[in-house]
């Protein structure tokens, strides 16, 4: 069989190493506190994850916290 290749032969490519990534806060919530989160991340177009992390900076720049944002 001429030109045929074998299944597997070649090399995938691999994917550059991400930084680990932890949780680093958990809150306590009623159900519906979470289920008011969960509908404004959605209202947001976004996850609740992204809109904590959004609120985080809103809140430090009203306070006056002026430190720059590390990368999550």
């Amino acid at each position: 069989m001429a030109g045929a290749t074998m299944a597997g032969s070649r090399r995938k490519a691999s994917k550059p190493k991400r930084k680990a990534s932890y949780a680093t806060v958990n809150i306590k919530a009623s159900d519906e506190w979470k289920a008011w989160l969960d509908g404004l991340a959605v209202y947001c177009r976004t996850d609740s994850s992204k809109l904590i992390d959004r609120a985080l900076i809103l809140l430090a720049r009203a306070e006056g916290y002026d430190k720059e944002v590390p990368q999550r």
